[in-house]
C-alpha cells in the first residue's frame, strides 16, 4: 500500500506523542505496555496467531537480524496464541506489561509469531485449544471459514516468521514515561486468500507483514448502534435482510504520485443481536483530524457519516445511545439507531491478473472498491479485495451493493443530518476501482464499473512509483529427491506482502510453470523493484521462500525459508540499486 496509507494513523499518533515526551532525550528507561487489537474481517470465523516476542529498533532503515546489536529482543515467557476475531469492538489483548526500554526515538517494531512450517513444532497455547469443528489446532497460525456451510481450516501462513511483522512507524520514549500501545490488525487489509486446488475446500491463507500501532493514551473511540429488525440474526435467513455489516473509520491519504482517497484504519463487525459496534483505538490527535464513519454490508445500502470527532483518552464503554455525552467519552454517532435499508447486490471480478497491468508483472495486490461522496467528491473505501497472489485474480468475486449511498453529517449529541439518498459521483451503484500490486506499492487510475461491466471488469494499471529500478534476480535449483514435489512456487515477500513469485512446477517434473523458468538449466527468473540508492532499506528488501507441495496428495504445502544446510534464501536486498542477484535454492 503507500506509504502514507501505511503510515496514516500511526504517524500522527507519533507526532502528538513526540511532542508529549519531549522526543525521548532522556538516557533513563520508559515503560511500556503492549496490546494487541483486530478489526475482523466478516469472511472468517477465526483468525489464530501465535506470538512468541518483539523487537525495537531506532534505524528506521536497518533490516532484521537477531544478531545485530542495533535491535533490542523480547521474548515472551511462553508463546501466546491469540484469536484474532475476538478482538473486535474493542478488545484488546495484553502481550507485556511493564516492559522497560531505552528512552530513545526508535523506528521499526516487528512483532514475532511461530512459523507453520514442517519444522515448527506446535505451541503448547496452540494445542490446548480447538477449532470450530471442535477438533484441537494444527498449526501455529490457522484461519478458519466456512464455504457452503462447512467449516474449513487452514494454516494461515505468516512469510519468513523470524524476520517479523512490521511497523516503521517513529516511536519518541521518554525517560520515566509510562506507554501504552496498541499493535493493530486489519484483517480484511492484511488477510489474503488464494486459490490451493490439492486440499479441502481449495483455499490457502497468506497474510500481509504490516501492522499498525496506536498509543492508547492518544486514542478514542466511535460508537453506533444499527437498527436490529432488518438484520439477518445468527442462524436465521440471510433473504431479505442484511448480513457481514461492517463498520469503518477512515482518513484522508495521498500516495506518492498524488492521489488522494480514503481507506479505512479500523474496522469492526456490527454485532447483529444488538447491532452496536466500536470502533476502537483511533488517533485522537490534531494531526489525523475527523473521520468519516463507513457501514456496508451485504444486502444493505452503505451509510456514510462526516466529519466525526474523536476525544482522547477514551476507551469503550457500554454504549451512550440516548445519553448525554461529555468530557472524554467515546463518540456516539447518533442519539437512536442508525437506519438499514434493504438493497440489492452484485458480484465484481477481474477480466484479467493484475499481473498483466502491473509495471512489473506481479499478481500480487489488490483492488479497493470506491465510491466518491457528493460531500466532498474525494473517494472512499467500500470494499477492500486482495487479489490471489498467484493469478492476481479475485479468489471470491467481490459482492457490492447495487444503490445510492444514504450519507449524513455528524450532529454533536443528536441524530446525523441525514441527506436525501444520493448517487455517488460514480452513479448509483457504480465503483471506481483503484489497484495496486505490493511490489510496485502505487496505486492505478480508477476503472469505473457498475452492475452492467462489473462481472469481468478491466483492472487498471498501478502507476510505477518515482525514481523506482527494475532488477533481475535469478534463482539456480538443485532437486535432491526427484519424486518428492511436482508443484511448487518460489516467493519474494515484501514490506506489505508478496511482492513476486514464480511457479516452478515445471522444474519439479510437474504441469504448468512460469514462462521465466528453463528446465535446461534449472533457473527462474523475477522481476523485482529496486531502490534507487537514496531509499532507505527495508523498503526494497524482500524474502524469499518456498512452498512445495504434491498434487496428489491432500496435504497443505511445505513451507521452506533455507536449504537443507541452513542457508537461507534471504534477504534480497535491492535497496540501493537495481543490480541483478543470484540465488542458490536446494529443494530436498
Amino acid at each position: 500500500m503507500w506509504k502514507c496509507m501505511r503510515n496514516g494513523i500511526m504517524l500522527a499518533a507519533t507526532l502528538g506523542l513526540l511532542q508529549g515526551c519531549g522526543g525521548g532525550t532522556n538516557t533513563g528507561p520508559a515503560n511500556i505496555n503492549l496490546a494487541v487489537s483486530a478489526g475482523p474481517s466478516s469472511d472468517y470465523s477465526h483468525v489464530w496467531i501465535t506470538v512468541t516476542g518483539l523487537a525495537y529498533t531506532q534505524m528506521a532503515s536497518e533490516v532484521y537480524s537477531p544478531t545485530d546489536t542495533n535491535w533490542i529482543n523480547v521474548s515472551l515467557p511462553q508463546p501466546l496464541t491469540i484469536d484474532l476475531t475476538a478482538l473486535d469492538n474493542g478488545t484488546l489483548n495484553n502481550l507485556f506489561s511493564n516492559l522497560n526500554l531505552p528512552s530513545a526515538n526508535y523506528g521499526q517494531v516487528r512483532l514475532f509469531v511461530a512459523g507453520v512450517d514442517s519444522s515448527q513444532a506446535l505451541q503448547p497455547s496452540a494445542a490446548m485449544l480447538s477449532d470450530g469443528n471442535g477438533k484441537p489446532l494444527q498449526w501455529n497460525n490457522q484461519i478458519e471459514y466456512i464455504s457452503a456451510g462447512t467449516k474449513y481450516e487452514a494454516p494461515l501462513e505468516v512469510s519468513v516468521p523470524q524476520l517479523g511483522l512490521f511497523n516503521d512507524t517513529l516511536e519518541g520514549l521518554g525517560s520515566g514515561a509510562n506507554y501504552t500501545y496498541v499493535l493493530s490488525f486489519n484483517l480484511d487489509h492484511s488477510i489474503v486468500p488464494f486459490v490451493q486446488p490439492n486440499v479441502p475446500g481449495g483455499l490457502g491463507f497468506t497474510m500481509g507483514s504490516q501492522i499498525a500501532l496506536n498509543v492508547l493514551q492518544n486514542s478514542g473511540a466511535i460508537q453506533g448502534q444499527l437498527d436490529t429488525t432488518k438484520l439477518c440474526q445468527p442462524g436465521g435467513t440471510t433473504t431479505g435482510c442484511a448480513s457481514h455489516v461492517v463498520a469503518m473509520a477512515e482518513l484522508e491519504h495521498i500516495d506518492s504520485n498524488g492521489h488522494v482517497a480514503y481507506f479505512s484504519v479500523e474496522n469492526t463487525a456490527v454485532d447483529p443481536v444488538t447491532g452496536r459496534f466500536d470502533l476502537f483505538p483511533l488517533n485522537s490527535s490534531a494531526y489525523a483530524g475527523n473521520y468519516e464513519v463507513v457501514i456496508r454490508g451485504q444486502n444493505m445500502q452503505t451509510l456514510l457519516i462526516d466529519n466525526v470527532p474523536v476525544a482522547a483518552d477514551a476507551s469503550p464503554s457500554t454504549l451512550m445511545i440516548g445519553n448525554t455525552l461529555g468530557g472524554n467519552l467515546p463518540t456516539a454517532l447518533s442519539t437512536s439507531v442508525l437506519p438499514v435499508n434493504i438493497t440489492n447486490s452484485y458480484t465484481a471480478q477481474a477480466a484479467a491478473s493484475l499481473s498483466t497491468v502491473s509495471p512489473v508483472g506481479s499478481g500480487a495486490g489488490y483492488f479497493a472498491f470506491m465510491q466518491t461522496s457528493t460531500i466532498f467528491y474525494i473517494p472512499m473505501e467500500i470494499q477492500w479485495s486482495p487479489t490471489d497472489p498467484y493469478t492476481g485474480l479475485l479468489t471470491v468475486p467481490s459482492t457490492l451493493q447495487n444503490s445510492n449511498l444514504h450519507e449524513g453529517f455528524y450532529n454533536y449529541n443528536t441524530a446525523p443530518s441525514w441527506y436525501a439518498d444520493a448517487a455517488p459521483s460514480e452513479g448509483s451503484g457504480a465503483y471506481s476501482v483503484f489497484s495496486s500490486g505490493w511490489n510496485d506499492n502505487t496505486t492505478g487510475l480508477a476503472t469505473i464499473i457498475n452492475s452492467s461491466t462489473a462481472a469481468s471488469f478491466t483492472p487498471p494499471a498501478p502507476m510505477p512509483m518515482p525514481n523506482l529500478l527494475d532488477a533481475t534476480v535469478t534463482a539456480k535449483f538443485s532437486v535432491t529427491n526427484t519424486s518428492g514435489y511436482d508443484r511448487g512456487q518460489l516467493v519474494f515477500m515484501g514490506l506489505m506482502g508478496i511482492a513476486n513469485s514464480v511457479d516452478i512446477s515445471g522444474l519439479l517434473g510437474g504441469t504448468g510453470g512460469s514462462s521465466t523458468c528453463q528446465r535446461s538449466t534449472m533457473t527462474c527468473t523475477a522481476t523485482l523493484l529496486a531502490g534507487n540508492g537514496t531509499l532507505l532499506a527495508p523498503g526494497a528488501v524482500y524474502y524469499a521462500y518456498l512452498r512445495l507441495w504434491h498434487s496428489n496428495s491432500s496435504a497443505f504445502p511445505t513451507l521452506l525459508e533455507e536449504d537443507s544446510k541452513g542457508n537461507a534464501y534471504y534477504p534480497v536486498n535491492l535497496s540501493n540499486g537495481g543490480s541483478k542477484l543470484t540465488l542458490s535454492v536446494t529443494i530436498p
